[in-house]
């Protein structure tokens, strides 16, 4: 997704129905240069867009796997809450 990618969370974030949910894992920043560079979603961010959810879940984990190996995850289970009037 490189550069795309929080546009294309938005657009994922949009095609959800009302009431609906939304599952989210992605990679952590790389510990490393990546060619193509890659662009990934920080948690301010994902906190950011989904201002307007209910949030079930939301963290980051980290782990070094070998020495200067860092690897983890970032994820969200959010539900897109509308009111019924």
């Amino acid at each position: 997704m490189f550069d795309r990618t929080l546009p294309r969370f938005k657009e994922l974030q949009e095609a959800v129905i009302d009431n609906g949910f939304y599952v989210y894992s992605g990679n952590i920043l790389p510990h490393f240069e990546t060619d193509p560079p890659m662009r990934f979603i920080v948690e301010s961010e994902l906190r950011a867009v989904l201002t307007d959810w209910k949030v079930f879940s939301l963290g980051q984990e980290e782990r070094i796997l070998r020495e200067n190996d860092k690897r983890g995850y970032i994820w969200t289970v959010s539900q897109k809450l509308v009111d019924e009037k």
